[in-house]
């Protein structure tokens, strides 16, 4: 006799039926009819999770991987909410994710009953689509739906489906609706317009977005751009569209803050193309703000959402991949010429990219600059076998070191922490089972957002690491009993300081230094906390050994955690500084000024013991205007150590600006010879161990005379500085003198009498009043120029 279907039955039909064969999985009694239904089932795999978040991501990283739904399947109550951040997250950032959760018998709907709570009351603000099963004849319905929403129905995202525990155990009629097939590219007149506008465009650049990088749509937009070049820009989840025999187009990725070249390409287009862009992952009002003359096209899976500084000229609206192909058949050819000035730029920040990593790739000992670390994992990147690695970021200082140097997958929508592992984990078990019979029949084009290979998963080969915070690490560490349990294979990086150090520095920059609060960390034993779950744990004493170390855990059986201690004070990730080349006005190297964000502090030290007062002298001097249109003064100057000369009459702030950049160089020259100082402090201390009390009393007096001619010089740099102050007052006297002589031609140019004289004695007095004014604006510039 046939056994009885009932709904859990036909909900274990419809996963199979979607092409799922893997769930992640935390049990309990209301969903215990799945679970029993299920493990009589070969074609599904039931991966028992540790937390409700840590499995949803597990669900998201399949998710955002292969561009098919990762499901994850929970108990009632506190397991449902345990989801709420998980599914937040892989909304927002564009991860297909479908959540089952179960719930109390429809009869106790509404009583306060044992884990009873409206599920889908909870769900809607975080998910696409969510909604309760509310009879066995809607299962079907509900979850191809829920599978329509996340994958395939504009932007991918998160569903939510709850089940009732009465509804899978009743009796049920097995109806399978199976899988919706992906909508194709935007309407025709849409496309005709964005190619118009593309090909009328002075300067275009392309900004792609999370959903630009997805298999097919980038290799449509490399085509593209075989045909109409132009420079490209990225987010920080849109990387990979660029091929490497397109990088003199590349121009690096947005995301932080406004100081990269991408930003000043973005700043120079009068048309943007953006494709697959979300706000959420790079502010408008960042990039286009104040810029009503500029159109953008928006190429996308769903129609944008109007913004005071995002109102597209166009939108294409459906699957980018085809809307690409049919837009590059309508465009005119384009090409950068090699010679010009754009391509130099950015061919020259690729450089710098590369020298920043290579600054500090022979640095030593224990803990280790952050920079080494990435230069490290650059070197194994680069290999011959480099395509096989697959590298996981969690959120922290971390992920800005490796978001600015290197193309990788992180959590940047919600910036969740704790997803790094987790997205590990669902890597690694498809590392280790790549894929069915089954995956090959829903690996069709035309049923996929993004695409994954024919065989349904990663091949064997693949290497997978992982990388997080001390603080991140703990929010996911739990999970380290998963992949023990399933045998899996993969390096765990973790950076320790001691501290929340992304909260940490933005603590800094609002309340100042030493107002940092609620963020130290407690000690942690990570080789034996790694141990206790059954897996290898190595920790790092020194830079050289991080490099073969991870070679060497990689070839490992099993998960490992390596723990390196790691230096931030040397550097503010939010600027994450690229070396500065030598200059003869004294801003020589990165070391000696380590920082230069003229958006906050203008530089900090490598040293932190300088004298309060020289601190006070040299914070009070660098107070300048912070107005944007200074920016590119500043950094030609920090990095060739000179300034233009004026051209003509510039507005008082610019010239008060320039007058005290031109002090910085000797400011420069007096912090080095203050940071040698204190170098030879910390000679005459091991001196003191060493030698005798009168030689080390001798090394101490000579390092205070110095450091109270160094204070001394400073003094005198400020005087000098305030001098250079004055001229620039005296020079406004003269511009609004020239101001006026103006406004005097003006007048008498409509008094009545003025058109009736001739037009000899017109021009006359006009020449005369010109000679006038320009010679009172000379004036006053070389004035100030020879007072400098």
């Amino acid at each position: 006799m046939a056994a009885e279907v009932t709904g859990a039955h036909v909900v274990v039909q419809n996963l199979i039926a979607q092409g799922v064969r893997r769930v992640f999985v935390i049990p309990g009694a209301k969903i215990d009819r799945i679970l029993e239904v299920m493990r009589t089932c070969e074609e599904l795999e039931i991966v028992l999770c540790r937390n409700e978040q840590s499995a949803a991501h597990m669900a998201a990283g399949h998710g955002r991987r292969t561009g098919r739904a990762g499901v994850v399947l929970v108990t009632s109550g506190p397991g449902v909410t345990n989801l709420t951040t998980a599914l937040a997250t892989a909304n927002c950032e564009g991860d297909p994710v479908v959540a089952l959760g179960g719930n109390v018998p429809v009869s106790q709907r509404y009583k306060a009953t044992h884990q009873g709570l409206d599920n889908v009351a909870i769900m809607k603000p975080v998910t696409k689509y969510a909604v309760e099963v509310p009879c066995a004849d809607s299962i079907s319905e509900c979850i191809t739906n829920a599978f329509r929403a996340a994958e395939s129905i504009g932007r991918p995202g998160a569903s939510f489906v709850s089940l009732p525990q009465s509804v899978m155990v009743e009796p049920a009629k097995m109806r399978v609706l199976g899988q919706s097939t992906h909508p194709g590219g935007g309407h025709d007149s849409d496309i005709a317009k964005a190619a118009d506008v593309i090909n009328n465009a002075g300067f275009p650049v392309m900004l792609c977005g999370q959903f630009a990088s997805e298999m097919t749509a980038a290799a449509a937009l490399r085509n593209m751009l075989r045909v109409a070049a132009m420079p490209v820009v990225t987010t920080f989840q849109g990387a990979g569209v660029v091929g490497q025999d397109q990088a003199e187009l590349y121009g690096g990725r947005v995301g932080l803050i406004h100081n990269t070249l991408a930003d000043r390409l973005l700043d120079m287009a009068d048309v943007v193309v953006a494709v697959g862009y979300d706000p959420v992952e790079y502010d408008v009002d960042l990039w286009n703000d104040n810029r009503p003359e500029r159109k953008i096209v928006h190429i996308d899976l769903t129609a944008a959402v109007l913004d005071n500084s995002y109102v597209p000229a166009v939108e294409v609206v459906g699957g980018i991949a085809n809307s690409v192909k049919s837009l590059t058949a309508l465009l005119k050819d384009r090409d950068i010429d090699d010679e010009s000035e754009l391509y130099k730029e950015i061919q020259k920040a690729r450089d710098d990219l590369a020298q920043a990593r290579s600054a500090h790739a022979n640095d030593k000992g224990s803990p280790v600059h952050p920079l080494r670390l990435v230069h490290d994992i650059q070197t194994l990147l680069d290999r011959r076998d480099g395509h096989k690695f697959l590298l996981f970021l969690d959120m922290g200082s971390h992920h800005i070191y490796h978001a600015r140097y290197l193309q990788v997958s992180f959590s940047n929508g919600q910036q969740t922490m704790g997803v790094s592992m987790p997205w590990a984990i669902s890597a690694a078990l498809d590392a280790r089972d790549p894929g069915s019979s089954l995956h090959r029949q829903w690996s069709k084009p035309a049923m996929t957002v993004r695409q994954i290979s024919l065989r349904g998963g990663m091949p064997t080969d693949k290497r997978i690491i992982s990388v997080s915070g001390d603080g991140s690490f703990l929010f996911c560490a739990q999970e380290l009993e998963t992949a023990v349990r399933y045998n899996l294979h993969f390096v765990h990086v973790v950076w320790v300081d001691g501290t929340l150090n992304m909260v940490k520095i933005q603590q800094e920059k609002k309340y100042g230094k030493g107002h940092e609060y609620a963020v130290d960390l407690g000690p942690l034993d990570y080789v034996k906390f790694a141990e206790a779950f059954g897996a290898t744990g190595i920790q790092i004493n020194d830079a050289d050994e991080f490099l073969p170390t991870l070679e060497k855990a990689l070839e490992m059986q099993g998960p490992v955690v390596i723990a390196v201690n790691v230096d931030y004070s040397q550097n503010d990730p939010t600027a994450i500084p690229v070396a500065t080349p030598p200059s003869a006005n004294g801003c020589r190297t990165a070391r000696e000024l380590v920082v230069l964000n003229v958006g906050g502090t203008l530089f900090t030290t490598t040293r932190t013991t300088l004298t309060t007062h020289a601190e006070s002298m040299l914070a009070g001097m660098f107070r300048i205007d912070r107005d944007p249109k200074h920016f590119p003064c500043i950094l030609a100057y920090l990095r060739d150590g000179d300034v233009p000369r004026p051209e003509g009459r510039r507005e008082r702030l610019e010239l008060q600006a320039e007058a005290k950049y031109y002090a910085l160089a000797e400011l420069a020259d007096l912090l080095e010879e203050v940071i040698r100082e204190e170098e030879r402090e910390q000679a005459a201390a091991q001196a003191r161990k060493e030698q005798s009390e009168e030689a080390s009393s001798l090394i101490t007096r000579e390092h205070a005379a110095f450091l109270t001619g160094a204070t001394l010089r400073l003094r005198e740099a400020k005087t000098a500085l305030q001098t250079a102050s004055d001229h620039v007052t005296a020079l406004t006297v003269a511009n609004q003198e020239a101001r006026a002589q103006l406004r005097a031609l003006h007048e008498a140019r409509i008094q009545p009498g003025f058109a009736a004289r001739p037009a000899v004695e017109q021009r006359q007095l006009e020449r005369q009043l010109r000679r006038s004014t320009e010679r009172g604006a000379e004036q006053g510039e070389v004035q100030v120029v020879e007072e400098r």
